[in-house]
């Protein structure tokens, strides 16, 4: 079941970024996590990555504050950043991590990644 809640955010970590969504863990009700966006328009800019960050969040009182960032994820492809954008409420944190692992395995060592 969906619930709404507040999240304090910086506006500097607005900066060129969007919100998608907040997911409340399940198992941790005082953890959860903000998920950023930019470029998520496939008709926008070719040349510019389609870019998901994702946020740990920590409830202070009744209210949930960004604690840092967990992952950026930086695609070429459009349909393979909204495949992640769409599996991200519904993934476990293994499967979170084995996705990390998978991604960077299959990727260069770069300061600036993209996947595909």
């Amino acid at each position: 079941m969906k619930e709404d809640f507040n999240v304090i955010i910086s506006d500097c970590l607005l900066e060129n970024m969007q919100i998608y969504t907040g997911i409340k863990n399940e198992n941790m009700e005082d953890l959860g996590f903000l998920i950023l966006t930019r470029n998520m328009d496939p008709v926008v800019d070719f040349a510019e990555p389609f870019i998901i960050k994702i946020y740990l969040l920590e409830q202070i009182g009744s209210e949930f504050h960004v604690e840092g960032e967990i992952k950026t994820f930086e695609f070429k492809i459009f349909e393979s950043a909204m495949i992640l954008l769409e599996s991200l409420p519904t993934m476990s944190a293994l499967e979170l991590l084995l996705l990390i692992k998978e991604l960077e395995e299959d990727t260069p060592v770069e300061k600036n990644v993209v996947y595909q």
